[in-house]
């Protein structure tokens, strides 16, 4: 009995939370800035923000060659396209891998 209380406590509690509290989306306004720069040495990327218009940032994403990228990963609230404009990118989507 106190098993089964633990397990729904556990399943529920997340969902009360969410009611109570829901997400907010960020003001992106706040967040980026035209000319900022991220660096993932570990994943081999460079990020500059190149504009910002509502709530759609711009960026520049530079890869190392042969760069092993970010890992697998999903969104849930954004779409991300890209435009390879020198070289080629592996990407993944829908489990589905695709050389761009």
């Amino acid at each position: 009995m106190t098993a089964a209380l633990i397990i729904l406590g556990t399943m529920l509690l997340p969902v009360l939370y969410n009611l109570l509290v829901p997400f907010k989306r960020p003001d992106l306004d706040k967040h980026f800035s035209p000319g900022q720069t991220f660096t993932s040495k570990a994943e081999g990327v460079t990020q500059t923000v190149i504009r910002q218009d509502g709530n759609r940032v711009y960026c520049e994403l530079r890869f190392d060659a042969k760069a092993i990228g970010p890992p697998e990963h999903l969104h849930n609230a954004l779409n991300e396209s890209g435009t390879v404009t020198r070289g080629t990118l592996t990407t993944k989507v829908g489990g589905k891998q695709t050389l761009t």
